[in-house]
């Protein structure tokens, strides 16, 4: 009789350890099945990051969508009094240039051609587009400065209709991009990267031709 009671009291713990050993091995089992999953989901956004740092810099607000060249170069220029003044004898100069010659002044990005008038004064360039009813079709303004420079900005107030901005450095490639710029915007429009060309186009201008960061213009009859 009393073996039989000792044999009932075996039997619960000899079912408790081996569910025990069959709970841990499954827990092992899946540990390995997981193990790589993990693995493979730790690495894939360092993979993205990596894949993701030459890809444009989006940032859309208040319905205006800006795209920045990834990896532009950072300039920063801070010019003495003197370079000032040979700049802007150097503007002087590039009017007078410019008014000699008659071809008409077109930049040339991608397929598009888009005829501009340039500007090169700081009087010219303040004055910009105020007052002026409409922009034709593929035409635009184009501010030369003397240097690359990440500080310059843009306002809207007293425009008439939305704007394209195409933002590029000295060696004519766009590095930053404004679009859909509305009349009377009340902050001002600024590229991340250092420009020394800046271009005022009719909103649509950029999404029509395709153009995008990294593109390189080229200028004709265009003095700069």
């Amino acid at each position: 009789m009393f073996h039989k009671k000792k044999q009932k009291k075996i039997y619960p713990l000899l079912i408790a350890l081996c569910a025990f050993i069959i709970g841990a091995g499954l827990f092992f089992v899946f540990q390995e099945r997981e193990a790589p999953q993990a693995a493979e989901q730790n690495s894939a956004p360092q993979e993205r990051t990596a894949q993701d740092e030459n890809k444009p810099i989006i940032n859309e607000h208040d319905g205006i969508t800006e795209i920045s060249l990834a990896n532009a170069e950072k300039i920063v220029n801070k010019p003495s009094l003197e370079q000032l003044k040979e700049f802007r004898k150097r503007s002087e100069e590039l009017v007078k240039e410019a008014a000699e010659s008659r071809e008409k002044k077109i930049v040339h990005l991608r397929d598009a051609e888009l005829e501009v008038l340039p500007l090169y004064t700081f009087e010219e360039q303040k004055r910009g587009l105020i007052g002026v009813d409409f922009l034709p079709k593929d035409s635009g303004m184009l501010f030369v400065f003397q240097m690359d420079d990440a500080g310059r900005g843009f306002g809207t107030k007293s425009m008439k209709f939305p704007l394209d901005y195409i933002w590029m450095n000295s060696d004519l490639t766009v590095v930053h991009l404004t679009k859909n710029v509305p009349p009377d915007f009340p902050g001002t429009i600024m590229s991340i990267w250092p420009a020394r060309y800046v271009i005022e186009a009719n909103v649509g201008f950029i999404d029509a031709n395709g153009i995008a960061v990294g593109d390189v213009a080229t200028f004709e009859h265009i003095p700069h």
